[in-house]
């Protein structure tokens, strides 16, 4: 919305971090990094000297009237979750367009991103009609994690971009939490699967990934049995992308393109 930005937070919330990937470096050059996960780190904050602070990291009360203090801060999340646990980006992005009159800006991405989303759906139609989906990340140790279907990479996935998720996949994430976390042992759940998306977590360490949690998965001789392993569809992807903003959503379709197209 070509407001200038003096600080924001980084991947992982926390100041010795980088950006997330999916965010434009050219455009953070000069921009402080901020703690902001598990809190805020309101003195840090405080000595970037912002005209307005821009939260959607909590509900927290104490913590807005704690940015407030520093500078007019304009908190979104509940906009972004509305009622429930979907956040809804285009309507938290309308506004914050609002209030800082930039509605024409925000019209314009979402816009850009509908054409970009039709055009990639098209082209995915003629390469991968009728293909299922399943999006699989690790948790506990030896567990295998099928993420629901109510969240922004699946949504896109099968809403957007018109590819059908697997008969198993959790559709909330209530049904994920009883129905989505299995042992290794049920690998085979995957086995009719085209197309298998990994979450992989951002590294505590630099920008890269860490492999760390879904190494078992991915090591595990059942899981290399698996025909969409076979036939070389095992796409991988941040974990940052599953939480909602333009910016994510535009990264996650890049990712798919070229993972599914190139």
């Amino acid at each position: 919305m070509d407001l200038p930005l003096v600080g924001g937070g980084t991947a992982r919330g926390l100041a010795r971090q980088p950006f997330a990937r999916y965010q434009p470096e050219d455009r953070l050059e000069d921009v402080e990094r901020l703690g902001t996960f598990p809190e805020a780190n309101y003195e840090q904050i405080a000595s970037v000297q912002p005209d307005c602070i821009i939260d959607s990291t909590t509900n927290d009360r104490e913590q807005y009237e704690r940015l407030s203090q520093i500078a007019p801060t304009f908190n979104f999340n509940e906009i972004l979750y509305g009622e429930g646990s979907l956040a809804d980006w285009p309507r938290a992005l309308k506004s914050v367009a609002k209030v800082f009159g930039r509605g024409n800006v925000a019209e314009q991405v979402l816009s850009d991103y509908e054409e970009r989303a039709a055009d990639l759906r098209a082209r995915l139609a003629e390469r991968w009609a009728g293909a299922t989906f399943a999006v699989v990340g690790g948790g506990e140790p030896g567990t295998l994690n099928i993420n629901y279907l109510n969240s922004q990479p699946l949504l896109i996935l099968s809403e957007e971009l018109s590819l059908a998720p697997a008969e198993f996949v959790p559709e909330t994430y209530e049904e994920y939490l009883e129905e989505g976390r299995l042992s290794l042992e049920r690998i085979d759940l995957l086995q009719e699967v085209d197309l298998l998306f990994v979450r992989v977590e951002v590294s505590q360490a630099g920008p890269g990934r860490d492999r760390g949690v879904v190494a078992p998965m991915l090591e595990s001789p059942l899981w290399k049995r698996l025909p969409a392993v076979r036939a070389g569809q095992v796409h991988e992807f941040d974990a940052e992308l599953f939480y909602a903003s333009p910016l994510t959503a535009t990264a996650f379709l890049d990712a798919v393109e070229n993972s599914l197209l190139s």
